[in-house]
């Protein structure tokens, strides 16, 4: 059975942070969160301890306080140990998935068709030179834009003799080989 936790109001100012965090922003991902605010508001709970010490949401306070938010949306948990919450900090931040990067580059040109990409970009979710390479990897090439595979390296030809360890490669076929001193 699932356990179901109680969304509450928590007031800003008593909320704690345990200076460990190893989940950083650049200024311009602080910028696109602050922006995803203005445009979205306040949309994903943070999640604290008894303690009210921050275990998911620790960028999503700071913010708050930035804003002048009295108090923020969350879930308040018992957990039994500082490792228990530090374990929950990094769940929340690396269960997240991946994306794959046709569907990315499918719903980027749907974005973009929809007069949006400044908004993207703004958003610092990538910047024009990564959206125009993913939304590539999504368009069919073309016969004229298909190019050959290139010439390997190197030909083998029949005649042709490798030494590979104990083995000999005659004619692009392996055989092995008894060495032979003297």
């Amino acid at each position: 059975m699932v356990k179901e936790h109680k969304l509450t109001d928590i007031p800003v100012g008593d909320i704690k942070f345990d200076g460990d965090n190893p989940n950083r922003l650049t200024e311009e991902q602080e910028e696109a969160l602050k922006k995803s605010f203005e445009e979205f508001g306040y949309i994903s709970p943070i999640v604290i301890d008894q303690n009210n010490v921050v275990a998911d949401g620790e960028h999503r306070v700071l913010l708050a306080k930035k804003l002048g938010m009295k108090t923020i949306q969350g879930y308040k948990i018992n957990l039994e140990s500082e490792a228990k919450r530090k374990m929950l900090r990094q769940i929340m931040n690396k269960l997240r998935g991946t994306h794959d990067d046709e569907l990315d580059a499918l719903e980027f040109k749907k974005i973009i068709d929809a007069g949006l990409k400044d908004d993207l970009i703004n958003y610092a979710i990538t910047d024009d030179k990564e959206i125009n390479k993913l939304i590539d990897l999504g368009k069919e090439v073309t016969e004229d834009e298909f190019e050959p595979p290139k010439e390997p390296k190197y030909k083998i030809q029949r005649g042709d003799i490798y030494g590979l360890g104990p083995y000999v490669i005659i004619d692009g076929k392996e055989v092995e080989c008894e060495v032979i001193e003297g």
